[in-house]
Order: structure tokens, then sequence, then C-alpha cells
């Protein structure tokens, strides 16, 4: 497979290609684009001799590959070819402390104030007896909205320049 491309993938952009050169240019279309890619193998081929002619013969064997940062450390760090083998954690983790039970069961239903095979995760959350009482959002209504009337009613000089928009000035 060219590119990780799927044979479906390569039949797709052949049609599009097809519909979208049309079946005269295309064939000239694929020898410009072959003819191009050539170009560019050359002219890589040539940047990487001249790096190797610059490097000296000491890195003639040298490939881009080499240069990735996982082969780099792996070629010259693990040579030998032994596995390499992760040092022991710093930190250990110690002893239980005595009395500590293995794990801390989940409350039962009763526990938590709800009918016994009521579901714990649909459970209300518990509210601080600190916190104030939630307001009535009723009550609040009927001020702001006297007030909104009244703010009305009250017409004073506009700003100046209040009236122009900022596209007209």
């Amino acid at each position: 497979m060219v590119f990780n491309l799927s044979p479906f993938t390569l039949v797709a952009l052949a049609l599009i290609a097809l519909f979208v050169y049309g079946p005269d240019r295309l064939p000239k279309a694929v020898g410009e684009a072959a003819r191009g890619l050539r170009r560019l193998r050359t002219v890589l081929r040539g940047a990487t001799d001249g790096v190797r002619r610059e490097l000296g013969p000491e890195y003639q064997d040298l490939r881009l590959r080499d240069l990735n940062p996982r082969a780099f450390v792996t070629k010259h760090l693990l040579e030998d070819g032994e596995p390499w083998d992760p040092p022991e954690p710093r930190w250990q983790p110690g002893p239980k402390p005595e009395g500590w039970p293995e794990h801390v069961p989940f409350p039962s239903a009763a526990e938590m104030g709800m009918d016994e095979g009521a579901d714990p995760f649909r459970a209300p959350i518990p509210h601080d007896r600190t916190s104030p009482p939630a307001r009535d959002t009723s009550a609040d209504a009927a001020p702001a909205e006297q007030a909104s009337r009244t703010s009305a009613d009250h017409t004073s000089a506009p700003e100046r320049g209040a009236g122009v928009r900022m596209h007209d000035r």
C-alpha cells in the first residue's frame, strides 16, 4: 500500500482525478506528476550526497533514519543488544497501619437516608446546614420588574454622541 492508502481510497482518488482532468488530459497530468516526483527525488538525493560530502568519510554510512531520536538512543545506548531494565522505583509503599481495613465498604441505602433497593448513585446531594436556604426567585422577580418600569419612566438627556453609530463617525 502506498502511503498507507487502502485500495478503495486509491480507486476513489483515481476516479476523482478522472472527473477533474477528464480522459483527454489525465495521461498528461499523470506524466507531469511522475516527472515532478523524479525531479524531487533527484534533488533530495543530491542534498543528501552534499551533506555526506561535507561531513566527511566517517559519516558516509549515515542515514536520515538514524537521526530519529528513538533510533539514536536505541543505537548508541543499547549497542550491546541487551534489553534495558528500568531501575527500581525510589518510593516503595510501606506496611499499612494496624487496624486499617483492606477496603472501606460503600454505605448502604439506609445509611444514606434512602429507601432500600434505591440506586445510591442517584441519591440527592446533601446540603450543608451552615449554608443559607435557597432564595425564592418568584419574590425577586416583582421588584426587578417594578424597578425596570420606573427607570423607563424617568427620561434624561442623552449622552453626547449616544445616537451615533460606530461606522458613522
